[in-house]
């Protein structure tokens, strides 16, 4: 995955998949998925190179002096090294996911769900099975709760039997004088019976 807007005319963005056909002075990529077809004169069709970017740091050592590194590298990401952050909206053909440091079902989701078939997703090591099985943390129960709520007072709205006494410019005062009319328990009679 590239890192960089390295030519936008040629859909070489930040976030871009390609594969990899060689490296040399730099590195030569397989445009995946083209919405048009690029041609690079010499290079077969959908074949680009992706040249390196250079980046000054400087280092202060434990004596006060001075180090300056002059970095060269591709800015670019190898498929394995994605986070369950970073692989949001990406489908694989093949996945293979690590969900042994996922820190919840959240996390758990957004790798799985990276798959296009069941086939295709191959997981690496045994993962702690009560992040799916032992419900919902309690401020994100809450938090769904609050949605249902929020869904529920705009169906009334809609329908024209919202109570006058539920009104608010916010969602927390929304929120607040529903519960001032419904109580702090109350929950809509649509919701799922695991949000309840």
């Amino acid at each position: 995955m590239l890192k960089i807007n390295e030519a936008t005319e040629l859909c070489i963005t930040n976030g871009a998949e390609r594969t990899v056909v060689g490296w040399q002075s730099q590195l030569i990529s397989l445009k995946k998925s083209p919405l048009k077809d690029v041609h690079v004169p010499g290079l077969p069709t959908n074949i680009v190179p992706i040249m390196y970017s250079s980046k000054q740091i400087c280092c202060t050592l434990s004596d006060d002096s001075i180090v300056r590194i002059l970095q060269k590298q591709v800015m670019s990401l190898l498929n394995f090294a994605m986070t369950d952050f970073g692989v949001q909206g990406h489908t694989q053909l093949a996945n293979v996911i690590d969900l042994q440091y996922c820190k919840g079902h959240q996390s758990m989701y957004t790798c799985l769900s990276q798959s296009s078939s069941y086939y295709g997703a191959l997981i690496l090591s045994k993962f702690n099975w009560s992040k799916v099985t032992n419900g919902l943390h309690t401020n994100l129960l809450r938090e769904l709760q609050k949605l249902k709520i929020l869904d529920n007072i705009t169906r009334l709205r809609v329908e024209g039997l919202l109570p006058s006494v539920i009104f608010g410019s916010t969602r927390a005062d929304l929120i607040g004088t529903d519960y001032n009319y419904y109580g702090y328990n109350y929950i809509p009679g649509s919701v799922h019976e695991s949000l309840s």
